[in-house]
């Protein structure tokens, strides 16, 4: 915005905040930096910023941050709400479960598929599907081997986003793990917790406070701790409870909702036409 006409205003939107604690003395100054001027960008050389949660404003801007930002979560396509679920996973085996995402590291995938080594230990009436860009040079694909998780773990490539909702459906039980770093991504909600609120799919979550808003622990889903038994318990219930899958199907599909793309377009020009 330097050097642009008076009469212009400015947003700055932030998706994530990229919160960085860097390593090592140049990793700290570097991170040190980043962190100082994302808060000048704000306060000095826009007119207003937007966040994707309350969490990530205040990170950013401190208790008061609304006098200087506002909140613009984020929404969901259409199809994700109006796609007919009638799911019903009354007495079928095996139950499915889906993570859909990148295939990397930094996601720390190790801890879920440690879950279904536990879960295979009781029962292998399940199947755990993986499904996105494997970014890890085929790290996961040597653990499930490793593992020996070969009968009930899949590696998938990647599907066309415009056929995320209808391949969703076609599973019983949805994971949005996150892991505690890259600490940014404790101050939003992940788009697929959105998406699968939208989808009224049931849901294992990490217990953090984004995901406290889309999930109702035995309500539409549970929340678990960032352990392998935590998130195996979880998984066990639903496997092994009678009439908890079908239960929380049904309240998944009741507790349906998301704001749609063009919902948030008008927030944005509503807060644009305000400056």
């Amino acid at each position: 915005p330097l050097g642009m006409p008076r009469h212009m205003r400015f947003v700055i939107d932030y998706r994530q905040i990229a919160q960085r604690e860097g390593q090592g003395l140049i990793g700290h100054l570097k991170s040190g930096l980043a962190n100082k001027m994302r808060v000048l960008y704000c306060r000095v050389f826009y007119d207003r910023a937007t966040f994707l949660h309350a969490l990530g404003a205040e990170k950013v801007l401190g208790p008061e941050w609304a006098r200087r930002a506002d909140v613009v979560p984020l929404a969901v396509d259409e199809p994700f709400l109006s796609l007919p679920n009638e799911r019903d996973g009354e007495g079928r085996r095996p139950v499915t479960f889906l993570y859909l995402g990148s295939i990397a590291r930094v996601r720390k995938l190790e801890q879920i598929m440690a879950a279904a080594r536990l879960v295979m230990a009781e029962t292998n009436n399940f199947r755990l599907d993986f499904i996105g860009p494997d970014v890890s040079d085929g790290y996961y694909h040597g653990l499930v081997e490793e593992m020996e998780l070969e009968h009930v773990v899949r590696i998938l490539p990647p599907i066309p986003y415009d056929s995320v909702p209808e391949t969703v459906m076609t599973y019983d039980v949805t994971l949005t793990i996150v892991p505690e770093s890259p600490s940014d991504w404790q101050y939003q909600p992940t788009i697929k917790g959105i998406e699968y609120r939208a989808l009224g799919m049931p849901v294992i979550a990490t217990d953090f406070a984004p995901n406290r808003e889309l999930v109702v622990n035995e309500g539409n889903g549970l929340l678990v701790d960032n352990t392998a038994e935590s998130i195996a318990g979880a998984m066990r219930r639903f496997i092994c409870e009678p009439g908890f899958l079908a239960r929380t199907q049904a309240n998944a599909r009741a507790m349906r909702e998301a704001p749609t793309w063009d919902e948030i377009a008008i927030r944005y020009m509503a807060i644009y036409e305000q400056l």
